[in-house]
């Protein structure tokens, strides 16, 4: 099976990169994901983060995940969060 190209998205707009300086939980960011209030989700290697806009809240072992290296995360209908990771599904 051939696939179509892919063209690039405009690059219009303001572009920010954030790190761990400013609060990003870890740099390997694993999947990314905006919930039902408009924060957007990181999930990274070392927990995850969760972005007003402003500020990032981050979470991990240390606070309630079952591990810190988090692949992805899942919003659920009654905005509960839950995060595949390498040791099972937590929330």
């Amino acid at each position: 099976m051939t696939l179509p190209p892919i063209s690039p998205l405009p690059r219009n707009g303001t572009w920010r990169s954030y790190t761990a300086a400013d609060g990003l939980a870890g740099l390997q960011v694993e999947y990314i994901t905006e919930d039902q209030d408009g924060f957007l989700w990181f999930a990274t290697l070392n927990g995850a983060s969760r972005f007003d806009g402003d500020t990032f809240e981050n979470f991990n072992s240390r606070n309630g995940l079952r591990g810190d290296q988090i692949s992805g995360l899942l919003l659920g209908v009654s905005r509960k969060i839950s995060t595949p990771h390498q040791v099972g599904v937590g929330s």
